[in-house]
């Protein structure tokens, strides 16, 4: 069987965010095993905030990551699609002694994103150009 310390290190050098799961994960469930059910909900609502930050400023990175990536490209084809559908009803229905009331909903959504990147600028011209 392999050795929970074991397992941390691997993650701490192969995925760190792993890692960073897992120790929170297990943060978690010592606070449910001490039945302190307030400041767990508490924790993990902080925890829900700190998450979507994070997420929002891997998008911002990633956002940075690409148009860097644009600006040194010979060549750069980019297609997005987007979109989303979405319908709902409510239906009432009366017949001999029955009432029967219903909501139905459906939603779909398509996103598709595809950026080519084709060759270097060259260093010397790139430089140049951020000079001028």
């Amino acid at each position: 069987m392999i050795k929970k310390e074991k397992v941390k290190t691997f993650l701490k050098y192969t995925a760190p965010l792993h890692l960073a799961t897992w120790e929170l994960t297990e943060k978690a469930i010592d606070k449910v095993k001490n039945e302190n059910y307030s400041e767990l909900e508490e924790y993990m609502k902080r925890e829900e905030f700190v998450h979507k930050l994070k997420m929002q400023q891997a998008k911002i990175e990633q956002e940075l990551a690409i148009s860097e990536r644009i600006r040194t490209a010979e060549t750069v084809e980019i297609e997005e699609v987007f979109d989303s559908k979405g319908n709902g009803s409510v239906g009432l229905g009366v017949t001999e002694g029955e009432l029967n009331l219903g909501l139905k909903g459906s939603g779909q959504k398509m996103t598709k994103r595809i950026i080519r990147f084709i060759g270097f600028q060259e260093i010397e011209e790139f430089i140049e150009e951020e000079n001028l």
